[in-house]
């Protein structure tokens, strides 16, 4: 195993865990609240849909936050100081919450791009529902709606996946930048934290906690935009109305009211 620094915060006992599970909780809140800021606002399964693709990249993303923190505090063992790993999870934080939250974008636009242009519209972000349609005649006859939308769990789950694949993507991204450039932050991170090192716990707080929330929530709030599904005038309303709350009102609001001249005598 590589020896930590005396002075140094752990992120991988059982503090680090904690404050790492009170940081989901917040970030959820923050999703939460979100919600409630909508027009229109998403039904509570879709927004589960839409979330737990960050909750699960999340989980992934903070794994390889980790390991990436361990084994770049054991890069430095040519310089003549050292960081530790929770110096080197702050810089993975800032790089993910900023650039890595760019380059997640631009392959998630593209994806989305190339998935409408050869008509899987179905895995571009956020379209999770199937229709079928009702070929019985004698099923329209008897006033049953000739299409069925409903929500597609198989499609939730392949979007899942080619997100999970982005983050992962671009986190070995990051962490090629990381490792060439390892010598460059560890004297940024020397610099920061110089006068925290006899003081671990108020460093786990402020790396773990107070940066990460703020940062965290922001990521979360702006991968939410653009993970959801986007709102279209021209869609049909069967399909606004499985993703969307008072889809009816906002229908009618949208109609002109046409007064009935017959009603007029003269």
């Amino acid at each position: 195993m590589i020896a930590k620094p005396p002075e140094g915060c752990s992120v991988t006992d059982v503090s680090g865990w904690i404050v790492q599970i009170i940081l989901g909780l917040i970030c959820l809140g923050v999703l939460i609240c979100k919600r409630y800021q909508e027009k229109p606002r998403r039904l509570w399964k879709i927004w589960l849909l839409d979330t737990s693709k960050q909750i699960v990249s999340a989980l992934a993303a903070h794994m390889l936050n980790v390991v990436l923190a361990v084994v770049l505090t054991s890069i430095q063992d040519s310089h003549k100081h050292t960081a530790d790993a929770c110096a080197w999870y702050f810089v993975t934080i800032i790089f993910d919450t900023t650039l890595g939250t760019f380059i997640c974008y631009l392959m998630l636009k593209y994806l989305n791009q190339f998935f409408i242009a050869k008509r899987i519209d179905h895995l571009a972000s956020g379209n999770y529902f199937k229709v079928h349609e009702n070929t019985l005649p004698q099923q329209s006859s008897l006033g049953k709606p000739n299409r069925k939308v409903e929500i597609d769990y198989g499609i939730w789950f392949a979007q899942l996946l080619i997100w999970i694949m982005i983050v992962i993507l671009s986190k070995i991204f990051l962490y090629l930048i990381q490792y060439y450039l390892s010598g460059f932050f560890i004297n940024i991170t020397l610099f920061l934290f110089q006068g925290l090192r006899n003081l671990p716990f108020v460093k786990l707080l402020l790396v773990m906690i107070l940066i990460p929330t703020i940062m965290n929530a922001l990521q979360f709030w702006l991968q939410d935009n653009f993970l959801k599904k986007k709102t279209d005038d021209h869609e049909d309303i069967m399909v606004k109305q499985l993703f969307f709350e008072d889809t009816g009102a906002i229908e009618l609001s949208k109609v002109s009211y046409v007064p009935d001249l017959s009603l007029i005598h003269i």
